[in-house]
Parts: structure tokens; sequence; C-alpha cells
């Protein structure tokens, strides 16, 4: 049995949660490939929540630029994958 690629990962954050939720609508509407989301809020000092950033993670490279595409068409900044595992890390 061959072994799983790794899953393509492509993050962005957004200033609305509605904004993150339409780039997974447009997301969605092209493509029939399994894409994982994961959102995660995050929080200022004050308990506010200053931003929302969503991840997708899919098996199919060549998805990459539409997934970006969608994430910044419904007002997303693309943050660099790697920022966001190095933070995990450092977090646990």
């Amino acid at each position: 049995m061959p072994a799983q690629a790794h899953p393509v990962k492509v993050a962005a954050a957004f200033a609305q949660e509605r904004d993150a939720s339409y780039a997974v609508r447009l997301i969605a509407s092209v493509s029939a490939v399994d894409i994982r989301y994961t959102l995660r809020r995050v929080l200022s000092e004050t308990g506010d929540m200053q931003m929302v950033v969503l991840e997708a993670a899919f098996p199919d490279q060549a998805m990459a630029s539409h997934v970006e595409s969608a994430m910044t068409g419904a007002h997303g900044v693309l943050i660099p994958v790697e920022v966001l595992e190095d933070r995990a890390s450092r977090a646990s």
C-alpha cells in the first residue's frame, strides 16, 4: 500500500467570520476534492475577537491557487502555513 502524501495547506486571516465562511463557499464551488477546514478565532488581550484564521488542507497541489484565490477574493490575507505550524509547536 503506497504511503499517503502529506496534505497541501493554505491559510488566511479574515477580519470577520462571515468572510471566512464566504471563502469556504467559494472553495467548495470550484472543487469536488475533499477539503478539511480549521477555523481559529484570535482574541485580543481584552477577549475581543481580533481576527479569524481559516486553514484549508487538501490532497491535490493543483488546487492551491484556486484555494488561495478564493481566500483573497473573500477579503482574506494569506498566511504562510509554516508560521501557523511554528506557533503551534511553540504553544505546546
